[in-house]
């Protein structure tokens, strides 16, 4: 048996978590949120998955609706205020407005 074999299956025996990601909204879902609150004014960006909308009012109302329904051991919450921008990032997904 040769030593590269035997370390392969050593390590085999051992089992290391992996850390589970949640998984990823679809752009679907985000429109159907964003519609259900009846905010029309927003512009997704899909590839980095931010979503800007018009106002801090309106980022208001998407955090009143996420936090009973989708805060979850597995999507974490981050509110957050960086120069001019007020950033709300839950899961894969990141929604801002100007401050």
């Amino acid at each position: 048996m040769s030593a590269e074999t035997a370390l392969k299956s050593l390590l085999s025996k051992f089992s290391f978590p992996q850390p589970e990601n949640p998984s990823c909204w679809s752009i679907l879902k985000v429109e159907k949120v964003l519609g259900g609150l009846g905010i029309g004014d927003y512009d997704i960006k899909n590839e980095a998955m931010v979503v800007s909308v018009g106002n801090q009012g309106d980022l208001i109302r998407i955090l009143f609706y996420l936090v009973p329904y989708e805060v979850s051991s597995d999507y974490h919450l981050i509110l957050s205020k960086f120069n001019d921008k007020v950033r709300l990032q839950i899961g894969c997904w990141q929604f801002e407005a100007s401050a």
